[in-house]
């Protein structure tokens, strides 16, 4: 962990991620939605990759483009990281979050930048 106490076991984030990225949409044959999804903003369980059903933290997507199977542009933040572990939920670009609907993936963002936000 870094820069805890020697007596602490969870550090937190100290600021809020903003990672941008390509977010892709999984065709319906391979699991993701049944209709394309409609708006631009969602907020729905993720896990850093690889992950599973098992750890997951609820993440805010925003900018995705309506009806679009990729949105290169796209925005996200951890909905609560001030109360994520940051040894956990730390990201960093390159790295891949699923998206869920229920216990399956439906999208991935790939992480291309990550910037801290202090406000």
């Amino acid at each position: 962990m870094r820069d805890c106490p020697w007596h602490v076991k969870i550090c937190r984030m100290r600021s809020r991620q903003v990672l941008r990225g390509s977010l892709r949409w999984l065709a319906p044959e391979d699991g993701g939605l049944r209709q394309p999804f409609a708006r631009d903003h969602w907020c729905r369980p993720a896990w850093v990759e690889p992950g599973d059903i098992d750890h997951i933290a609820s993440l805010v997507i925003e900018r995705i483009e309506p009806r679009l199977p990729v949105s290169p542009h796209a925005t996200a933040f951890w909905l609560a990281w001030e109360h994520l572990p940051d040894e956990d939920w730390t990201v960093v670009a390159g790295d891949v979050l699923a998206i869920t609907e229920g216990v399956r993936p439906v999208a991935y963002l790939s992480v291309e930048a990550v910037t801290a936000d202090d406000t």
